[in-house]
């Protein structure tokens, strides 16, 4: 599913390049706010979607050093 987003969102960034190369650069502002925001969505959206590391993962890492902490601070007062 996740490489149908992927080729959705470069299809619509090929499909207003294509538009926008063949009748020029809008004129209106209401043209102009359009165009940019299908520029803008699809590359937040492939952004979203390649990020190095998922968000959940990121998480039950840090907690994960945090239990890690906490227990090497219990060791250390039951070694002293």
């Amino acid at each position: 599913m996740k490489y149908i987003a992927v080729i959705a969102n470069i299809a619509l960034l090929v499909f207003v390049a294509y538009g926008t190369a063949q009748h020029g650069a809008p004129n209106s502002t209401e043209d102009q706010v359009l165009v940019t925001l299908l520029l803008v969505v699809p590359l937040l959206n492939l952004l979203a979607l390649w990020r190095v590391v998922p968000a959940p993962e990121i998480i039950r890492l840090f907690l994960k050093r945090k239990a890690l902490e906490e227990q090497q601070k219990i060791d250390a007062l039951s070694r002293s």
